[in-house]
């Protein structure tokens, strides 16, 4: 799907490519300046339409192959540009720098310009222009192909599938904390005298959501980008995909490139790429304990292991650190459950920092910092129709049923469909344009 990030082409492709081998495990530090600016939902804004938005993010698709090194956490979609020249000829680059709300890092390598995306996207426009696709795209599936209603997940459910690993090809996500990376575009001006400037601005945008990682109950989901977020299908139904499997299979639109394996053997599950060095494994330690490791080498691998420990009514999400308790602190996200209310709190100041999320009845209320305005209410009904309302942003819509699952976006008057469709063992993933389809195959 689409609405939540990059659609699942892209996903499945920076599936197993997400921490760096070698490296330590992303910082979980928020920046709390940037909490100061109003949340946005998790899809952003829309490409003015759907064709126009499918070459773009196939255009990105290549940007994110990388692997991310060390990156913050952070609750809200937050873009922090930085002007830099560089004087081509003599090779020196001014303002080495990027600020990131609070905190600074070293600029990363130029990745090239966007040329070639901005040429697809004028061509794009160029051709929705001549057919007219203005009103937006994608289909959802009929009350047939949705099939009966699913029963609502009753809280034991809920309770025995937190903490095991799942797979949500869900896109609509209500973001609680959203990891990001920069990206630099680079343009090069020629003076009269034949000397060549380059000129970069540098950006910090959201990372794409994952298909795969840990449930944590609530409808909270931790994917293996470490985005944490609430799914509201998982708020009122169980998994999309099942919990219990032995073999999986992902196939993406791009051959081996995109394919995954996934196989589970009692409390440990594998996750490999036929082109990918590592693989990646989510191990249920015990019934209050899961580790997600990041492949690497074994003498490295406590640095890319993430560990969630339950106790009670508390969930710590915790990346390594030293021994030292301000910088185990410091790469800690701790979940705490009051009554109807679930609070999500990184390192920091709580008025500032935390979010609270409550559950009441069919309604669900996700409240960051800043009030009113930063709020998402998301609602259930009428029928199986389940609404999100981010607040004077835009609004989604979910639906489920036994076999299939419609998603839909709408801002800026336009609207995006997507849907999902099971079909015995497979679950097609379906998103408009030539590279919007996937399938998830499922071994019991």
């Amino acid at each position: 799907m689409k609405i939540g990030g990059l659609s699942p082409k892209v996903r499945l492709a920076v599936l197993a490519a997400r921490v760096k081998s070698g490296a330590l495990v992303k910082l979980l530090i928020p920046t709390t300046l940037r909490l100061l600016v109003p949340l946005k939902p998790a899809y952003g804004t829309r490409a003015p339409t759907c064709a126009v938005q499918k070459v773009f993010r196939y255009s990105r698709y290549n940007r994110n192959m990388r692997v991310p090194g060390l990156s913050n956490i952070t609750r809200a979609v937050h873009v922090t540009h930085t002007s830099q020249s560089r004087n081509v000829n003599s090779g020196i680059r001014d303002g080495d720098t990027v600020s990131i709300g609070n905190h600074s890092a070293q600029a990363p390598a130029p990745k090239g310009s966007r040329l070639a995306a901005v040429r697809s996207l004028a061509l794009a426009a160029a051709l929705i222009g001549a057919g007219g696709m203005l009103s937006g795209c994608g289909k959802n599936l009929t009350p047939e192909e949705l099939g009966p209603p699913v029963d609502v997940v009753t809280v034991e459910q809920d309770q025995q599938q937190t903490l095991r690993f799942e797979v949500v090809p869900n896109e609509v996500r209500v973001d609680v904390i959203r990891q990001t990376h920069e990206e630099e575009d680079c343009t090069t001006d020629t003076d009269s005298d034949g000397n060549e400037t380059e000129n970069c601005t540098t950006e910090t945008v959201n990372d794409p959501y994952q298909p795969v990682g840990v449930y944590l109950g609530h409808g909270l989901f931790l994917d293996a980008d470490l985005n944490l977020s609430v799914v509201p299908d998982r708020v009122f139904h169980e998994p999309l995909v099942p919990q219990d499997f032995h073999n999986m299979q992902i196939q993406g639109p791009f051959g081996n490139w995109t394919k995954y394996h996934i196989t589970q053997e009692g409390p440990q599950v594998g996750i490999s790429q036929s082109l990918a060095f590592f693989d990646n494994e989510v191990v249920r330690d015990n019934p209050d304990q899961t580790t997600m490791k990041f492949g690497t080498f074994k003498s490295l691998q406590k640095f890319n292991n993430i560990v969630i420990i339950r106790n009670g009514d508390e969930i710590d999400i915790q990346a390594w650190a030293p021994k030292i308790k301000l910088l185990q602190d410091m790469q800690r996200i701790s979940i705490t459950t009051h009554g109807n209310t679930v609070t999500v709190h990184p390192f920091g100041i709580k008025k500032f920092v935390d979010t609270n999320i409550t559950y009441s009845g069919d309604t669900v209320t996700v409240q960051p910092f800043g009030g009113h305005f930063t709020r998402t209410d998301i609602s259930k009904g009428p029928g199986e129709e389940i609404h999100i309302n981010h607040w004077g942003i835009g609004k989604e819509m979910t639906e489920r049923g036994q076999t299939g699952l419609n998603e839909s976006g709408t801002a800026l008057k336009l609207t995006m469909r997507d849907n999902v469709q099971i079909q015995g063992n497979q679950y097609h993933i379906n998103d408009p344009g030539p590279f919007g389809k996937s399938v998830i195959t499922v071994e019991p």
